[in-house]
């Protein structure tokens, strides 16, 4: 279609150029026109060429632009998946080492607390027994139960080496405190150890000389405050050149509180010797009464569980020729 154009164009560029030319030579004008369109013919041909190659070098092209994509989605998984081998090689040991980090359970910071422990400290003045500083504690356990310690320091230089002031009779202790009724009743049993000169005629002082088993209970609530107090003092290292005796100690104290900080209610406190060895083939063997307290007893509570308890009232038997009447003081102090 394009030649035959183009060979119109030039047949009727040669009609116009000889009829605006009459006068000159006809031949010459026809050859110069067979010239032209030879060149023309030739040119065209050239074009011809460069247009295909030209077609052939977009359709190349299209070829290309086609498979490229093709060929970057390929290098792209390629990529992504060299990519996510990589990422799975770089975190193993990345996780691996997460794990070792997170495998305690428990950091620094949050690593179990100990269980709690308490000690409490109890100062007594007794007009027959005289001043005796005690301690008390107690150690929280997973169980229903505390682990208890006390331990006893009497000053009373008739408990140990009279003459000198000296072998005084001292109590350690241990036992179980079990809370019951909701934590208004407690019942703590202990098996405690005397050391001193007081179960024996021993000369000085003896270490474990006698096995103190005892039992404290408590019961506290809105309307009641009652405590009460049983302990055996058994002689544990006799000898057959010593004369060895017992006692039983039994205290009773039952209260009604009255408002938040007062209990007003009675006590009662005995002493007496057992078993005395010396006395113990004697036809007026008995035991020895030192004092048989009764009578009232006031009692204060402070803040941070502080207590104080002042009782007095009558000595209602005595073998030693103790006062008729007594007095007992106490102040307790948790620490």
């Amino acid at each position: 279609m394009k030649k035959s154009l183009l060979l119109l164009v030039c047949v009727c560029i040669a009609q116009f150029t000889f009829a605006q030319n009459e006068t000159a030579n006809q031949q010459e004008l026809v050859q110069e026109a067979i010239e032209t369109l030879e060149t023309l013919q030739t040119v065209m041909n050239e074009n011809t060429e460069v247009t295909e190659a030209t077609e052939a070098t977009e359709e190349t092209a299209e070829v290309v632009e086609n498979e490229t994509p093709e060929m970057t989605e390929t290098s792209e998984e390629v990529a992504m998946t060299e990519t996510s081998e990589s990422s799975e090689m770089t975190e193993a040991p990345i996780v691996q080492a997460i794990e070792t980090t997170e495998a305690p359970t428990t950091t620094p910071t949050e690593e179990k607390k100990p269980k709690g422990a308490h000690l409490a400290m109890k100062l007594v003045q007794n007009s027959v027994a005289g001043f005796s500083p005690m301690f008390f504690g107690g150690f929280d356990t997973n169980h229903k139960f505390k682990v208890t310690m006390y331990s006893i320091f009497w000053t009373n230089t008739s408990f140990g080496n009279q003459a000198a002031g000296s072998d005084l009779l001292v109590e350690t202790g241990v036992g179980l405190a079990f809370p019951l009724l909701d934590n208004k009743l407690v019942v703590n049993p202990s098996i405690g150890f005397g050391h001193g000169k007081f179960f024996s005629d021993v000369p000085g002082t003896r270490v474990g000389e006698g096995i103190i088993p005892s039992v404290f209970t408590a019961y506290h609530d809105k309307r009641f405050d009652v405590e009460g107090y049983v302990a055996y003092y058994k002689s544990f290292r006799d000898t057959p050149d010593l004369n060895t005796q017992d006692y039983l100690l039994a205290v009773f104290a039952p209260g009604v509180n009255v408002g938040n900080r007062v209990v007003l209610g009675g006590f009662f406190e005995s002493l007496t010797i057992r078993n005395q060895e010396i006395m113990r083939d004697s036809p007026d063997a008995k035991p020895v009464n030192l004092y048989n307290f009764l009578g009232g007893s006031v009692k204060l509570k402070f803040d941070n569980g502080v207590a104080f308890r002042f009782s007095a009232g009558a000595n209602l038997k005595t073998d030693i020729g103790a006062s008729s009447e007594f007095y007992k003081t106490s102040v307790f102090m948790p620490l």
